[in-house]
């Protein structure tokens, strides 16, 4: 068992952590642990209360302030259910000891629905993409390569007849916030650069000769459900978006 740092963050990513950046910003002596694939259980001291992680080989770590899980909408439920903290029905099936029944954890998944779109450029020496050597400045490389983006609505009769065969009305209710006039339905965006192309499994070079084109659902009525596959900390957990 190591020292104590004073803050782990579990799926906090290697490359860049923002949290981990304004932690340290206000105290630059603070002991940080990045942990980016996540342990296999907390660590429980008896109490209910979690002050480190044990990693699969068995590494325990622990901290003297807080222990933060910040895996993603996927693998943080998972992460607590193996720790676990969870529904005791989807614990027992995996043999897992139940410390802190909580029936809503993986629950209320809202499915981040996007539909990429990937252009290839006419004249990429105009220096339009990420990737040209016209960009010399280092500021093009913080934040996201993108000037503006579109919010739009659903139509508002097909909308109120969605909504009717949704909630089970005849007539859907005029205040419902969906039908707001200053309610986002759907967002679009283009990117100066091929942005999620690995999910496609396209490849595109960030050399400066593509942009891609983003449409994001921004208010998905559906609520779905992280569950564990099994009790192994490496396996991917089960994700049904209903």
């Amino acid at each position: 068992m190591s020292d104590p740092y004073d803050y782990i963050i579990v799926g906090g990513g290697l490359t860049r952590c923002a949290l981990a950046g304004r932690l340290s910003s206000k105290n630059s002596s603070l002991r940080i642990l990045i942990i980016e694939a996540g342990p296999n259980v907390a660590r429980h001291n008896g109490s209910h209360e979690y002050t480190g992680v044990e990693t699969a080989i068995g590494e325990i770590y622990n901290a003297s302030k807080e222990v933060i899980i910040s895996a993603g909408a996927y693998r943080t439920p998972q992460l607590l259910m193996l720790s676990g903290i969870g529904p005791a029905e989807g614990l027992s099936r995996h043999d897992i000891p139940v410390l802190v029944e909580s029936h809503d954890v993986g629950r209320n998944l809202h499915d981040h629905f996007c539909f990429p779109q990937w252009w290839k450029l006419h004249h990429p020496e105009q220096g339009l993409a990420t990737g040209t050597p016209l960009w010399t400045s280092p500021a093009y490389a913080m934040g996201m390569p993108l000037d503006w983006n579109v919010t739009l609505q659903t139509p508002t009769e097909d909308l109120r007849r969605a909504l009717r065969v949704d909630e089970g009305d005849a007539e859907s209710p005029k205040d419902h916030p969906y039908l707001n006039p200053a309610f986002a339905h759907a967002e679009v965006i283009v990117i100066y650069a091929p942005i999620s192309e690995g999910y496609a499994e396209f490849e595109a070079a960030m050399d400066g000769t593509h942009i891609s084109t983003l449409v994001l659902l921004m208010a998905p009525t559906s609520r779905g459900q992280i569950k564990l596959a099994d009790a192994d900390p490496a396996s991917a957990p089960v994700i049904d978006p209903n």
